[in-house]
């Protein structure tokens, strides 16, 4: 059984209107497949697609 936490809309913003010092810390706690859960068109094993999340992902 998967559990997800996720924020909608509202919950998002009263989150970003705590007021606070500093920066927030954030623990990204990930259990990789033997082989990602994607569509057809792209392969890739559990390893290499978190990598590729991360590559994109790091920007932001």
């Amino acid at each position: 059984m998967a559990v997800f936490t996720s924020f909608d809309k509202a919950t998002w913003q009263a989150f970003k209107s705590f007021d606070r010092e500093g920066p927030i810390q954030m623990l990204n706690l990930i259990r990789l497949r033997d082989k990602a859960e994607y569509s057809a068109e792209f392969a890739a094993i559990g390893e290499s697609a978190n990598a590729e999340y991360s590559r994109l992902s790091a920007p932001v």
